[in-house]
């Protein structure tokens, strides 16, 4: 939270993904994806992978809905 008012200022947009799909309650919080892998550094498990799958799925269609209503600035790639 201590990043939030100097990024507010760059009109940063919170997306948190809160208990938005049943991968976040296996292996999510409601503050995004991670991952425990301890001492052993074990990879995260498909879970967590689900979890960080779900994030990224939910961003790029809250990204996509603000490009459409000519919210968000984006760089035509077509030409």
């Amino acid at each position: 939270m201590s990043l939030y008012a100097p990024m507010a200022h760059l009109g940063m947009v919170m997306l948190p993904t809160g208990y938005t799909d049943e991968a976040m309650l296996k292996a999510g919080s409601p503050y995004g994806a991670s991952a425990i892998v301890r001492a052993e550094n074990h990879p995260p498990g498909l879970e967590d992978l689900e979890a960080a799958r779900h994030q990224g799925r939910r961003m790029v269609s809250i990204a996509d809905a603000l490009i459409a209503a000519g919210e968000m600035p984006c760089r035509n790639i077509d030409s």
